[in-house]
């Protein structure tokens, strides 16, 4: 399932504490944890540290698979 950012409804607390696969208008793939969203921002923990991404530049978030309780994501 992908989620495509500036649709009326907006899902951050639906996907909070699930990992996540966010894709930027230039390409760049971020993988973390979403810790906290804003109405302008999305931070992710990601293996390297602390990322903030603007949501201007998301083109899409994915959940990553198996993950109970988040919804989207498949086992296997």
């Amino acid at each position: 399932m992908v989620v495509v950012v500036g649709g009326p409804a907006d899902f951050s607390d639906e996907y909070r504490g699930c990992k996540v696969r966010v894709e930027t208008s230039v390409g760049v793939v971020v993988e973390g944890v979403l810790v906290e969203a804003s109405r302008y921002w999305f931070k992710l923990r990601t293996d390297r540290g602390v990322v903030y991404i603007n949501k201007a530049h998301v083109v899409s978030v994915t959940p990553v698979a198996g993950q109970p309780g988040c919804r989207g994501g498949r086992s296997g």
